[in-house]
């Protein structure tokens, strides 16, 4: 083989294995173009899944904030018909309503047995105190 041939073959030879590595290289990029819109694709979706979530999350945290307003409003409500009884002795094994009753009639408050519909002493010590509940606001 001569010079020349020698020559041409092996430029012929890189030619080839250039355009090979070239074409190879187009595949791989092409894949990773496919890859990095496929992972953009799948941020931007999260992305926009995780607004929706906080955007929800701050409504729910609202309406726990409004429930748990109107729940001790209610809870208010509810305790301003109560009156808190001390130092009147534990009442074990008697109606706690009718030692109450004996309490407040020296004071003269006007009240009647309907008026009381609950009465209960919180706790067991000596002088826990009696929660009245009352029908209506005195």
């Amino acid at each position: 083989m001569d010079q020349s041939t020698l020559k041409t073959l092996i430029k012929d030879t890189i030619t080839e294995v250039l355009s090979t590595f070239k074409q190879q290289m187009k595949d791989v990029m092409k894949s990773m173009k496919e890859s990095v819109q496929f992972m953009s694709d799948s941020y931007e979706e999260y992305r926009e899944q995780l607004k929706t979530t906080i955007k929800e999350n701050k409504l729910l945290q609202n309406r726990i904030t409004i429930s748990e307003t109107k729940i001790d409003n209610l809870e208010q409500r509810e305790r301003s018909n109560n009156l808190v009884n001390t130092g009147i002795p534990n009442q074990k094994d008697k109606d706690v309503g009718k030692e109450v009753q004996k309490v407040l009639t020296p004071l003269k408050v006007t009240h009647s047995k309907e008026d009381i519909y609950e009465a209960y002493q919180i706790g067991k010590n000596e002088n826990a105190p009696i929660i009245l509940k009352l029908e209506t606001m005195i």
